[in-house]
């Protein structure tokens, strides 16, 4: 069990730096979330389970992921896998003292809905976790 454990940690995914450790942060982030990859038969990463909270033996703590653009442009099924594994995990039946993410998700979707944004467009800002540069079209071409 951890003592003293901060609800929210934040991290940065640097593409060339995922590339040369095949990963670990993006492991370290599920660990901290409490997911685990499921994979197909061959070995490639096709979604998350999350974790049953006996087996964790700790909350699951929020994790803001900050991404470079390389790591965007060069990984988009790891932010899409990321993204739902977030999303799956504030979804979960679990209190808000084991789940912080819940618990912050639901805090800032009732801020948004305060200020007249509707829920489910709510829910969804709510539960977003991965920040960085967004792709530009300028003349029918992505920078």
């Amino acid at each position: 069990m951890i003592i003293n454990s901060p609800e929210t940690v934040a991290t940065i995914l640097w593409g060339f730096e995922t590339m040369k450790t095949q990963g670990e942060t993006i492991g370290e982030i599920f660990q901290l979330i409490g997911v685990k990859p499921k994979r197909s038969s061959l070995n490639d990463l096709v979604g998350v389970v999350p974790i049953p909270l006996e087996e964790l033996g700790r909350p699951r703590l929020d994790v803001a992921i900050e991404i470079c653009g390389i790591f965007r442009d060069t990984f988009p099924m790891l932010m899409r896998h990321l993204d739902r594994a977030v999303r799956l995990v504030a979804e979960l039946d679990e209190p808000d003292d084991k789940n912080f993410i819940r618990k912050h998700s639901k805090t800032i979707q009732k801020a948004l809905e305060k200020e007249g944004i509707d829920t489910e467009k709510a829910r969804h800002i709510a539960a977003a976790r991965i920040f960085g540069p967004i792709r530009i079209k300028l003349r029918n071409r992505c920078y």
